[in-house]
């Protein structure tokens, strides 16, 4: 029985000697394999890191160029509000003048552009009537007559002539500066 169980040894033996060496090997392998997902972990990570981070730099960028066109689209309208603004206060003044000024103005513009028999057309504001004008030089030598009826605008005057109606009223008036003076309004306020 001896022989019998020295061959089991041995066999045991051996085997357990080949176990071993699986073991060993499926350690060192699986180490290796190990080792080298690590490596390719590390370095995906790495790559994505600089992906990202080149990412991240543009979304910024992207985000800093559109906030920077909203702050100048922002101080735009704020400025162009402030031009609105200083028309609308010289409009707020003139239509304010007294009547011995608004008259002046009247005149000046009647001087500068009536036509002989051109028809005015007084302001709804009721600053100015016929009476007050009637007597004025301009309207005599030109022959100017008053409508019977009163315009749907304040301050200023409209003549309706035979060749072609000039609005002088005050928006008008202001209008016509804005489009020559906006720029040189803007370098004032700004």
């Amino acid at each position: 029985m001896e022989g019998k169980q020295a061959i089991l040894n041995k066999i045991f033996e051996d085997a357990n000697i080949v176990v071993n060496e699986i073991n060993s090997n499926a350690k060192t392998q699986s180490e290796q394999i190990i080792s080298q997902a690590k490596a390719w972990a590390d370095e995906y990570v790495t790559e994505n890191k600089k992906v990202l981070e080149k990412e991240k730099k543009e979304i910024v960028e992207r985000k800093l160029t559109v906030a920077e066109l909203d702050v100048r689209k922002l101080t735009l309208k704020a400025k162009q509000g402030l031009v609105d603004d200083a028309f609308n206060i010289a409009l707020d003044k003139l239509r304010s003048l007294g009547k011995t000024y608004y008259k002046k103005i009247v005149v000046s513009l009647l001087e500068e552009n009536a036509e002989k028999d051109d028809e005015i057309v007084l302001s709804c504001d009721g600053v100015m009537s016929q009476k007050d004008l009637s007597d004025e030089d301009i309207v005599k030598k030109l022959s100017l007559k008053f409508s019977d009826k009163y315009g749907d605008f304040k301050g200023g005057v409209k003549l309706i002539g035979k060749v072609s109606d000039k609005d002088l009223t005050f928006e008008s008036i202001i209008a016509n500066v804005r489009e020559e003076k906006t720029s040189e309004v803007a370098n004032l306020l700004f």
